[in-house]
């Protein structure tokens, strides 16, 4: 197997699977095993065709304009997020008090895929000149992207658990605007100026995203969970402790 895929499988993968243990580890009970990893497996497929939306459409941002940017942090972030909503809420999840934890799951396969075709795509190409800068910026994308898009699959999820889509929608689409400005500022750092500008918009943007999942992870998950998925989990904690 040859290096640049294996490096690209663990940045994308690795970071997406310990996100979601972290994040879900409190909540063991309140959700089906199965559906969290079809929503894990529709997340992998999913960030394949966001990907490829995302290929197809790079020369747009090329240059900085109003039109690029319009494109790339309205445009984009409408499309990522309507993926994750269509799938949160099929009959299968919408409605249902767990929709949040495979939103969750969801956000992070999305992440996992679209992390491993662009790490593969850059250390494909030209492996041999590939640094501990390159390699060190690929990691911090990589992060970015799992804390952001898990985040913003709870979002939706809950949305879908409460049964306000459009609401929930709305505030993944609004969370998306800092990180897709923080990514543009760094594709065109790397583009048109000096790497050394890429450390602190990859701090800036790694942090924003960390940010967000804590306080999902914090704030909303326990808030907004229905009072039916609560006490779940409480009979669920009783019994494993005796």
């Amino acid at each position: 197997m040859e290096p640049a895929f294996i490096f690209a499988s663990v940045i994308g993968v690795g970071p997406a699977l310990l996100v979601m243990y972290y994040v879900l580890r409190g909540y063991v009970g309140g959700f089906e095993d199965r559906k969290l990893f079809i929503g894990l497996a529709v997340g992998l497929v999913l960030g394949v065709v966001g990907f490829t939306f995302h290929g197809l459409l790079d020369r747009v941002i090329l240059y900085p304009s109003i039109f690029s940017f319009l494109i790339y942090v309205v445009g984009f972030a409408f499309l990522d997020n309507l993926m994750l909503f269509a799938v949160l809420n099929f009959k299968w999840v919408r409605g249902k008090p767990d929709a949040a934890f495979y939103g969750v799951s969801l956000g992070a396969g999305f992440s996992a895929t679209s992390v491993m075709a662009l790490a593969y795509g850059a250390t494909s190409v030209a492996v041999e000149f590939f640094g501990p800068i390159s390699i060190l910026s690929l990691v911090g994308i990589a992060l970015a992207s799992t804390f952001f898009r898990t985040a913003a699959g709870a979002l939706i999820g809950i949305g879908s658990a409460r049964s306000e889509p459009w609401q929930w929608f709305g505030r993944a689409l609004i969370a998306q605007v800092p990180y897709g400005t923080m990514f543009m500022a760094l594709y065109y750092a790397g583009t048109f100026y000096e790497l050394w500008l890429w450390v602190p918009l990859m701090a800036a943007m790694a942090a924003y995203s960390l940010w967000l999942l804590r306080f999902v992870w914090r704030n909303s998950l326990p808030e907004f969970l229905p009072g039916e998925i609560r006490r779940k989990i409480r009979r669920q904690r009783r019994r494993a402790h005796g």
